[in-house]
């Protein structure tokens, strides 16, 4: 992790990629991320948007396709997330029928937003959003349920109060049109000890 420039104010505020996985299904043995001091120093709560990148480096919207099949719809007008304990979650909030079968994705935005996180109109501060908003941005039960659909044993009590509210007006703007940059999963390391390319 580092604070260091990228682009300058009003750009890239952030980026995080996990790198280098091990095991099957593959989990995230090594991953980086960068933040702008331009832009770091002007959000409202640095932890917030740490632990938001922190997730996408252990494998939330970054390796759901790898060794897995937690997406439908990647790159339509509804892509969802198909994890059976991260449904279960959200329909536990309340969202019964937003949540019935699978979990709403971004569907809007670039390329390090849309298909990666939960979906803003129906989620609104849900921390794992694409969009930063103002005020508390929480950790549901959702999106760590999400975590133990990849494989990680999770603290179910570890989480922030979040209410679900259903579909609600965009409230969530990005700090700039790509504020945050995504990157997969490249090369998984085997028991000889050398990294072999994962190609996608």
């Amino acid at each position: 992790a580092s604070i260091s420039p990228i682009d300058g104010p009003n750009g890239t505020l952030a980026q995080a990629t996990p790198c280098i996985g091990r095991g099957t299904p593959i989990m995230v043995a090594y991953g980086y991320m960068k933040f702008d001091p331009a832009d770091f120093a002007n959000i409202g709560n640095p932890q917030e948007v740490i632990t938001h990148e922190m997730l996408h480096i252990l494998g939330s919207g970054t390796i759901w396709e790898n060794d897995r099949t937690l997406i439908s719809g990647k790159g339509g007008a509804d892509p969802r997330f198909t994890g059976p304990l991260a449904r279960a979650a959200c329909a536990a909030l309340g969202a019964t029928v937003t949540c019935a079968s699978s979990v709403p994705l971004e569907n809007t935005g670039g390329a390090g937003t849309r298909d990666f996180h939960w979906r803003e109109l129906t989620f609104n501060n849900e921390l794992m959003t694409g969009f930063y908003n103002s005020g508390i941005n929480p950790l549901s039960s959702m999106t760590i349920a999400s975590m133990a659909d990849l494989g990680f044993t999770v603290n179910n009590a570890d989480l922030d109060a979040y209410t679900f509210v259903g579909t609600t007006l965009m409230s969530g703007v990005p700090l700039s049109p790509e504020w945050e940059q995504v990157g997969l999963i490249k090369g998984k390391l085997g028991a000889d000890g050398k990294v072999a390319r994962i190609l996608k």
